[in-house]
């Protein structure tokens, strides 16, 4: 009797297993163009997404003198903005009071910019602690302090 329950559950576990990877491959390699009853373009939007992306930290180990100064490079705290917000409603005012700067200038930045970016420019604004915590309590989607 345990056999006969063993040997249909493995055949159960291996159609459904088989299920899936079926399933898998047709997504990967038939409807790439025109998945789901949306008809959204896998390909488009894989690059979409690929294009969104802003590389923080390489999450290689850092390396310091023997005084504790770095020796490649220095990490600064900043507010990173994602150019998908300028397409949401979002508390613009809240973040322009936190970090000292204006919702003007916010705003322009984020309309101008194509890709993610470090607010600030050249010379980005480093935020204290009790910034970043103001910031992240906010839970944005698009803002990385």
């Amino acid at each position: 009797m345990k056999k006969k329950r063993m040997r249909l559950l493995a055949l159960f576990l291996t159609a459904f297993m088989l299920m899936l990877i079926g399933r898998l491959a047709y997504i990967q390699l038939v409807s790439t163009e025109s998945f789901s009853k949306h008809d959204v373009n896998l390909l488009e939007a894989s690059v979409n997404q690929r294009s969104q992306i802003l590389k923080i930290d390489d999450g290689r180990g850092k390396f310091y003198d023997r005084n504790g100064e770095p020796l490649a490079h220095e990490e600064i705290p900043t507010l990173v903005l994602f150019p998908f917000l300028k397409k949401m409603t979002w508390p613009i005012d809240d973040v322009a009071s936190i970090i000292g700067k204006s919702e003007a200038e916010l705003k322009r930045a984020i309309e101008e910019a194509d890709e993610p970016f470090v607010f600030g420019g050249d010379e980005p604004i480093e935020l204290t602690s009790s910034q970043s915590k103001a910031i992240n309590e906010l839970k944005i989607p698009g803002s990385l302090p």
